[in-house]
């Protein structure tokens, strides 16, 4: 699903390991918060990065308006192939996300 960390504490280095999964840097400059956060396919259906989040302005008593979010690099479309079961879990809880879909022309 993904995992996350976050500290308050200054002069803490957060990290994640990914492979093919997306890393988010989120972090408030003026609350001193900063989370890293590791997500793939499956987190992002189940809303992992909002949870994450939703706990930081929840526990914290922050403006989600002043979070920011930096992406890193994650696997691209034409490296990765999903199966029918992942397309329609997708199209299922986001009309728009079959326009990032790209069909394969390979057999099986």
């Amino acid at each position: 699903m993904g995992d996350a960390l976050i500290t308050t504490i200054p002069n803490i280095l957060l990290t994640v390991k990914t492979a093919d999964c997306l890393p988010i840097l989120i972090f408030d400059k003026e609350a001193k918060v900063v989370s890293a956060i590791h997500v793939g396919w499956k987190g992002v259906i189940r809303k992992f990065t909002k949870k994450v989040v939703l706990e930081i302005v929840d526990s914290l008593d922050i403006k989600p308006s002043l979070l920011f979010a930096l992406l890193g690099p994650c696997i691209c479309s034409k490296c990765y192939e999903v199966g029918e079961d992942v397309k329609e879990i997708l199209e299922k809880e986001w009309d728009s996300f079959s326009d990032l879909l790209i069909p394969s022309h390979k057999e099986g």
